[in-house]
């Protein structure tokens, strides 16, 4: 039991050290603020709440995102119909498949005027 007991606080002090070098090395905003050794430990309880709020309020608004992806379609609304199709205005961003461009007629535009 001793030799568990021996490798289970090795693995935690190992960790622990992982953890401190990850957060004095890391340029996430606010992590070094916890091992810096001139913080009080109402500092660090301060830095903590920040952090771990700002991480939570990061993946709330990201489910939130998904959420609302995953629930919802595509919609696309067209105000009348009595419009000509070249009169309804769609998105200016278009993506075509690369296979689909014959760049010999985009070539043969010449822009270059």
């Amino acid at each position: 039991m001793s030799k568990k007991r021996k490798s289970s606080t090795r693995s935690m002090s190992s960790c622990k050290s992982f953890l401190i070098d990850v957060c004095k090395e890391s340029s996430l905003h606010g992590l070094n603020h916890f091992t810096r050794p001139n913080r009080s430990t109402l500092e660090q309880v301060v830095w903590s709440v920040i952090v771990t709020s700002a991480i939570l309020g990061t993946l709330y608004t990201g489910w939130h995102v998904w959420n609302n992806y995953v629930t919802s379609g595509p919609v696309t609304v067209v105000e009348t119909t009595y419009f000509k199709y070249a009169q309804v205005s769609f998105p200016s961003v278009v993506i075509c498949d690369v296979s689909r461009v014959d760049w010999k007629r985009v070539l043969a535009l010449d822009y270059a005027k």
